[in-house]
Protein backbone atom coordinates (compact mmCIF):
# COMPACT_ATOMS: atom_id res chain seq x y z
CA UNK A 1 0.00 0.00 0.00
CA UNK A 2 1.43 3.39 -1.02
CA UNK A 3 0.35 6.03 1.48
CA UNK A 4 2.33 8.80 -0.23
CA UNK A 5 4.65 9.11 2.75
CA UNK A 6 7.96 10.42 1.46
CA UNK A 7 9.93 10.83 4.65
CA UNK A 8 9.87 9.66 8.25
CA UNK A 9 11.41 11.71 11.05
CA UNK A 10 11.42 10.00 14.43
CA UNK A 11 12.80 10.94 17.81
CA UNK A 12 14.60 8.23 19.75
CA UNK A 13 16.07 10.67 22.31
CA UNK A 14 18.24 8.02 24.00
CA UNK A 15 18.76 4.31 24.54
CA UNK A 16 18.84 4.92 28.30
CA UNK A 17 15.64 3.87 30.07
CA UNK A 18 16.37 6.49 32.73
CA UNK A 19 16.73 9.30 30.18
CA UNK A 20 13.60 8.16 28.35
CA UNK A 21 11.67 8.15 31.60
CA UNK A 22 13.03 11.52 32.75
CA UNK A 23 12.13 13.10 29.41
CA UNK A 24 8.63 11.59 29.60
CA UNK A 25 9.01 9.31 26.58
CA UNK A 26 6.48 6.51 26.89
CA UNK A 27 8.25 3.80 24.91
CA UNK A 28 10.99 1.21 25.17
CA UNK A 29 13.68 0.23 22.69
CA UNK A 30 11.83 -2.99 21.88
CA UNK A 31 8.82 -0.94 20.75
CA UNK A 32 11.04 1.45 18.85
CA UNK A 33 12.71 -1.48 17.05
CA UNK A 34 9.31 -2.76 15.92
CA UNK A 35 8.37 0.66 14.54
CA UNK A 36 11.66 0.93 12.61
CA UNK A 37 11.25 -2.62 11.26
CA UNK A 38 7.73 -1.78 10.06
CA UNK A 39 8.79 1.51 8.43
CA UNK A 40 11.66 -0.26 6.66
CA UNK A 41 9.21 -2.69 5.08
CA UNK A 42 7.52 0.08 3.09
CA UNK A 43 9.66 3.16 2.91
CA UNK A 44 13.13 4.51 2.44
CA UNK A 45 15.01 4.66 5.75
CA UNK A 46 13.69 6.99 8.43
CA UNK A 47 15.74 9.75 9.95
CA UNK A 48 15.99 9.07 13.67
CA UNK A 49 17.14 11.80 16.04
CA UNK A 50 18.90 11.29 19.35
CA UNK A 51 19.63 14.07 21.84
CA UNK A 52 23.07 14.73 23.22
CA UNK A 53 23.48 16.61 26.47
CA UNK A 54 20.26 16.19 28.43
CA UNK A 55 20.50 16.52 32.19
CA UNK A 56 21.86 13.35 33.83
CA UNK A 57 23.19 12.23 30.44
CA UNK A 58 26.73 10.95 29.92
CA UNK A 59 29.05 10.76 26.95
CA UNK A 60 28.95 6.95 27.24
CA UNK A 61 25.16 6.97 27.00
CA UNK A 62 25.15 9.33 24.02
CA UNK A 63 27.67 7.09 22.24
CA UNK A 64 25.52 4.05 23.08
CA UNK A 65 22.56 5.79 21.41
CA UNK A 66 24.70 6.66 18.38
CA UNK A 67 26.05 3.12 18.00
CA UNK A 68 22.57 1.63 18.47
CA UNK A 69 21.35 3.75 15.52
CA UNK A 70 24.49 2.92 13.52
CA UNK A 71 23.32 -0.71 13.49
CA UNK A 72 19.86 0.18 12.20
CA UNK A 73 18.68 0.91 8.67
CA UNK A 74 18.14 4.58 9.51
CA UNK A 75 19.71 7.94 8.83
CA UNK A 76 21.13 9.22 12.09
CA UNK A 77 20.02 12.67 13.20
CA UNK A 78 22.11 14.35 15.88
CA UNK A 79 20.36 16.87 18.09
CA UNK A 80 22.33 18.77 20.71
CA UNK A 81 20.30 19.60 23.79
CA UNK A 82 19.09 23.17 23.99
CA UNK A 83 16.60 24.45 26.54
CA UNK A 84 13.27 25.29 24.98
CA UNK A 85 11.91 28.24 26.97
CA UNK A 86 9.19 27.44 29.52
CA UNK A 87 9.86 23.68 29.52
CA UNK A 88 10.75 21.76 32.68
CA UNK A 89 14.34 21.36 31.43
CA UNK A 90 14.71 25.11 30.86
CA UNK A 91 13.27 25.92 34.30
CA UNK A 92 15.94 23.74 35.97
CA UNK A 93 18.83 25.74 34.51
CA UNK A 94 20.65 28.41 36.47
CA UNK A 95 21.86 30.16 33.29
CA UNK A 96 18.99 31.92 31.53
CA UNK A 97 20.14 33.16 28.15
CA UNK A 98 17.98 33.39 25.02
CA UNK A 99 21.15 33.53 22.90
CA UNK A 100 22.34 30.18 24.27
CA UNK A 101 18.94 28.57 23.71
CA UNK A 102 19.46 28.42 19.96
CA UNK A 103 19.26 24.95 18.40
CA UNK A 104 22.52 25.43 16.54
CA UNK A 105 24.49 25.95 19.73
CA UNK A 106 26.70 23.17 21.07
CA UNK A 107 26.77 24.86 24.45
CA UNK A 108 27.55 22.57 27.36
CA UNK A 109 24.43 22.85 29.51
CA UNK A 110 25.19 19.77 31.55
CA UNK A 111 28.04 17.27 31.80
CA UNK A 112 28.77 16.77 28.08
CA UNK A 113 31.29 19.33 26.84
CA UNK A 114 31.08 21.39 23.66
CA UNK A 115 34.06 19.49 22.20
CA UNK A 116 32.35 16.17 22.95
CA UNK A 117 29.11 17.40 21.34
CA UNK A 118 30.96 18.44 18.18
CA UNK A 119 32.90 15.16 18.07
CA UNK A 120 29.72 13.09 18.42
CA UNK A 121 28.04 15.18 15.72
CA UNK A 122 30.99 14.58 13.37
CA UNK A 123 30.98 10.86 14.17
CA UNK A 124 27.25 10.64 13.40
CA UNK A 125 27.83 12.33 10.01
CA UNK A 126 30.72 9.96 9.31
CA UNK A 127 28.54 6.91 10.10
CA UNK A 128 25.78 8.22 7.82
CA UNK A 129 28.32 8.67 5.00
CA UNK A 130 29.62 5.13 5.46
CA UNK A 131 26.11 3.66 5.55
CA UNK A 132 25.23 5.15 2.16
CA UNK A 133 27.00 2.36 0.35
CA UNK A 134 26.57 -1.40 0.33
CA UNK A 135 29.45 -3.73 1.12
CA UNK A 136 29.75 -4.48 -2.60
CA UNK A 137 29.96 -0.78 -3.46
CA UNK A 138 32.67 -0.30 -0.80
CA UNK A 139 34.68 -3.20 -2.26
CA UNK A 140 34.41 -1.73 -5.74
CA UNK A 141 35.45 1.74 -4.53
CA UNK A 142 38.38 0.37 -2.51
CA UNK A 143 39.73 -1.41 -5.60
CA UNK A 144 39.64 1.88 -7.50
CA UNK A 145 41.15 3.91 -4.65
CA UNK A 146 44.72 4.24 -6.01
CA UNK A 147 43.48 5.79 -9.25
CA UNK A 148 40.94 8.11 -7.59
CA UNK A 149 43.28 9.64 -5.04
CA UNK A 150 44.65 11.93 -7.66
CA UNK A 151 44.22 15.66 -7.11
CA UNK A 152 42.87 16.43 -10.58
CA UNK A 153 40.28 13.67 -10.52
CA UNK A 154 39.31 14.37 -6.88
CA UNK A 155 38.72 18.07 -7.62
CA UNK A 156 36.04 17.19 -10.17
CA UNK A 157 34.04 14.95 -7.77
CA UNK A 158 30.62 15.86 -6.47
CA UNK A 159 30.01 16.03 -2.71
CA UNK A 160 29.04 12.35 -2.31
CA UNK A 161 32.06 11.09 -4.22
CA UNK A 162 34.37 13.46 -2.36
CA UNK A 163 32.97 12.22 0.98
CA UNK A 164 33.52 8.62 -0.08
CA UNK A 165 37.07 9.31 -1.21
CA UNK A 166 37.83 11.13 2.03
CA UNK A 167 36.58 8.18 4.07
CA UNK A 168 38.50 5.65 2.00
CA UNK A 169 41.66 7.73 2.08
CA UNK A 170 41.39 8.16 5.86
CA UNK A 171 40.81 4.46 6.41
CA UNK A 172 43.66 3.48 4.09
CA UNK A 173 46.09 5.83 5.81
CA UNK A 174 44.79 4.99 9.30
CA UNK A 175 44.12 8.60 10.16
CA UNK A 176 40.59 8.16 11.48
Amino acid sequence: VDHKIRKWNLSLVSVSKEILSNSKRGYYLETFDKVIDEINRYSPPATVYFISGLSHDTTENVLASLFYLAGKNVIIGFSPFYPVPSTDEAKKLTIKSPVLAKGTSFYSWHSITTDEQISIFMLSRFINAVKRYSVEEWREKIQKLPQIINEKIFASYNRDDATLCGILYSLKNRCI
